[in-house]
């Protein structure tokens, strides 16, 4: 059985809701086939089975043990609250997938998919976020760069089923 995490969006690109296919992870099945990350669109805010969506619908970003086509990108000379989300982000979908994101500084290149993660720089107390796809892109956005910072950590927590317990205790499903 292959476990999936799934997002739902609505027709213009923001997240309306967000569920976990086959998301209940106990110990017996924390080494239980391939981990993949998934992205779909164009659907309606019912959970849906990802096998029921169409394919142009699905944006798979990671694929245990598969080379993803997807880099991390944030802007050219990223305040350090940004190059810190990056790398979390990209050191928990190594963990949980053994996939290796590449960081870029402000574009990914041509033809390059990316998951960017961004700031629309609100000085002050704006702790907001949100998910979006914008083409084959997939981009966590705050209001404030710690906005984004709680985005990365909304998706890896809610999303992909990462715990904190405490500074020295985590729980990563692999």
């Amino acid at each position: 059985m292959k476990r999936g995490f799934v997002f739902l969006r609505d027709a213009v690109g923001v997240f309306a809701s967000a569920v976990t296919v086959q998301a209940a992870v106990d110990a017996a099945d924390v080494s239980a086939g391939p981990v993949t990350i998934t992205v779909m669109g164009g659907v309606h805010e019912e959970a849906v089975d990802a096998a029921d969506a169409a394919d142009g619908d699905r944006m798979t970003l990671v694929e245990r043990g598969h080379r993803s086509a997807y880099v991390v990108v944030i802007p050219a000379s990223p305040s350090p609250c940004l190059r810190h989300a990056a790398e979390e982000l990209t050191n928990y979908v190594a963990k949980l997938t053994d996939v290796e994101l590449p960081i870029a500084e402000g574009v990914a290149g041509a033809g390059t998919r990316s998951i960017r993660i961004r700031s629309k720089g609100v000085v002050g107390n704006a702790d907001a976020f949100r998910f979006r796809t914008e083409g084959h892109d997939f981009v966590i956005e705050g209001e404030s760069d710690r906005a984004a910072l709680f985005g990365v950590y909304d998706f890896l927590e809610n999303q992909c089923g990462c715990e904190w317990l405490s500074a020295s205790c985590e729980i990563v499903p692999a």
